[in-house]
């Protein structure tokens, strides 16, 4: 027996009906599929055509709604997806087929591919690859699409099935889970395998315009503020450079009132900034062969960054 599991990513009501409509016609049925939103959303008339289950959660933080999940699930494999993806047709006979192949599996993942890339899609691509962002945004590796079926370190929680034997284990006080990361650390460490399946695959919506780009950045630094805010993880040192820095180039600025020098700092300060940003898109474009992106990439990154900045102070400020 099978549950699905969706999570709201965005508040994109036709993008979540549109996940449940091509879960529901898979060729390998669920027993019941949950739904995890946000109390303000809308979801009545999707609940009564598709009859989905539903767990209320505001932050949407995974280790808040794992021990509700577990516990509400009845199916003996739970399978995890968002609700910005399109699941094939395939997805679920492939993913749990998988658990059958091998023994000692605790969790099958598969290939997360976009549905359509726009100018602006494609140049996040390359500003994903930066090291400005790898540590702000949660990113696909080089290699996570791949081609043949292996062993991976750890998986992502749009396209992920587990065993409800393992998770009901997890559940118990010893085991701190925030992440899913951390489900998949703890399944290592008491013995059991990760697979990578290349037929388990699921369409991802990624972010192809400004807005949503912007929307997505300010969502993961929120969520990073209540993670610290609940339990003291998540939020490192290097998720407050750019907070940091915007704040010593404004303390610059009310300086150079009453001394001119701290007008030349901040000249500066502002000047190496843009030169890095700048220096950085150039050598990406270098790399990865798109120089027609040169002008949009390094707008993304400043960009990036300022909502990043806006996103923190939000929820920093929010109590």
């Amino acid at each position: 027996m099978i549950t699905v599991v969706i999570i709201q990513n965005y508040d994109d009501i036709k993008m979540l009906k549109a996940c449940i409509k091509s879960v529901d016609k898979q060729t390998t049925k669920a027993k019941e599929i949950i739904v995890v939103v946000r109390r303000s959303t809308n979801i009545a008339e999707i609940l009564e055509k598709f009859g989905c289950k539903v767990i209320y959660d505001d932050t949407l933080i995974f280790g808040k709604i794992f021990k509700s999940i577990v516990s509400q699930a009845q199916g003996d494999i739970i399978v995890f997806t968002e609700s910005d993806c399109i699941p094939d047709q395939k997805w679920l006979e492939k993913i749990t087929a998988s658990f059958e192949k091998k023994r000692n599996i605790a969790a099958v993942t598969g290939p997360i591919i976009p549905l359509k890339n726009t100018k602006v899609g494609k140049a996040l691509s390359i500003s994903y690859k930066s090291s400005i962002f790898r540590d702000l945004i949660e990113v696909l590796p080089e290699d996570w699409n791949r081609q043949e079926e292996s062993y991976v370190k750890h998986t992502y929680i749009c396209n992920v099935a587990y065993k409800r034997v393992f998770l009901h284990k997890l559940t118990q006080e010893e085991f701190n889970i925030i992440e899913n990361t951390d489900v998949d650390n703890e399944l290592q460490k008491l013995g059991y395998k990760l697979l990578f399946s290349p037929e388990a695959t699921v369409y991802h919506k990624r972010n192809q315009n400004h807005l949503a780009f912007r929307r997505r950045v300010e969502l993961y630094a929120r969520k990073k503020v209540m993670l610290f805010r609940g339990y003291h993880e998540g939020l490192k040192a290097h998720h407050m450079l750019p907070l940091i820095y915007l704040f010593l180039c404004i303390l610059f600025a009310v300086l150079s009132i009453a001394n001119r020098i701290f007008s030349y700092t901040l000249a500066v300060a502002v000047g190496l900034y843009l030169l890095f940003v700048l220096t950085y898109s150039l050598g990406l474009m270098v790399v990865t062969k798109q120089r027609h992106l040169a002008i949009l990439v390094p707008i993304l990154l400043i960009e990036g960054h300022l909502t990043w900045i806006y996103g923190l102070l939000a929820e920093i400020l929010r109590y």
